[in-house]
């Protein structure tokens, strides 16, 4: 997974020390896989942590292997943005997509 410029900024200006953002894919949404975000002092054994920030584990790392974490502002959206080439579709919302 790769992490902007514009997200590891903001990431690294809203976070406390020791705190992490945790994605988690998991099955659901209009498309087929939900995207959450959580903030999280909890590592677990066989989480991953990416660029000090953020915290996948085993299932959504392998989900997200090649996506993009982003922070845009923009008038129809302001905060965190996932991009994942693999997806074939997302749904309006942008909180699910299918691979």
């Amino acid at each position: 997974m790769r992490i902007t410029p514009a997200a590891q900024a903001h990431l690294a200006s809203q976070l406390a020390p020791g705190q992490y953002m945790r994605i988690h894919i998991q099955a659901g949404g209009c498309q087929g896989f939900l995207e959450t975000f959580e903030l999280t002092d909890h590592i677990t054994d066989g989480d991953h942590i990416i660029q000090q920030h953020v915290v996948l584990d085993d299932v959504s790392m392998q989900l997200l292997a090649n996506a993009e974490l982003d922070h845009v502002h923009s008038l129809g959206h302001t905060g965190f943005q996932l991009r994942v080439p693999e997806a074939v579709s997302v749904c309006g919302c942008g909180k699910s997509f299918h691979i």
